[in-house]
């Protein structure tokens, strides 16, 4: 199996930390791999107007990273967050810590393909992580392995799995 996802859920979301959120990737960086907005929240038109007049489609980061940190920054008036927690940008907007969705940073993504993780690793607080496709697409899962990625998807995307076992002939997918 290659990774395909951008996102892979490990537990419920929370409704009271999942609600008008950006998360946070890197140390001040605001990212989009994961938001959520009320229906008819203003932030929404904001970046939907950015894509109009910015849409590169070459160059992912500028409907992903770039876009959500320039709107959201521009929005609330700030140029750049602060790294206490809970975050509010604006009364409306928070920044969720790393810890909930990114408990990798960026340059440590080929740790979902290790084994053997240690029970004190950040990914077991995470509701959810971000394996990176851009840089991991490629990587192999390997079927039935102790590798991290595997052991996310055969016990969280249970579906997924079987079906991706049952198609191949081959010990990874």
């Amino acid at each position: 199996m290659h990774t395909d996802d951008s996102v892979a859920t490990l537990k419920p979301l929370d409704a009271d930390i999942f609600w008008n959120f950006v998360p946070e990737e890197d140390d001040g960086v605001l990212t989009g791999s994961a938001f959520h907005f009320e229906k008819g929240h203003p932030i929404i038109r904001k970046m939907m107007t950015y894509l109009t007049s910015s849409y590169h489609p070459k160059e992912w980061a500028y409907s992903g990273p770039a876009m959500i940190q320039s709107v959201v920054l521009k929005y609330c008036r700030k140029k750049l967050p602060e790294p206490t927690y809970p975050l509010f940008l604006c009364p409306e907007i928070k920044v969720l810590p790393k810890k909930y969705l990114y408990p990798y940073k960026f340059a440590d993504w080929k740790r979902f393909f290790l084994t053997n993780v240690s029970s004190s690793d950040p990914i077991f607080e995470s509701y959810a992580v971000h394996p990176y496709n851009k840089l991991s697409k490629k990587e192999p899962i390997l079927v039935g392995s102790d590798q991290l990625y595997s052991q996310i998807a055969r016990v969280h995307c249970p579906l997924t799995y079987a079906h991706a076992v049952a198609d191949l002939e081959v010990d990874f997918f």
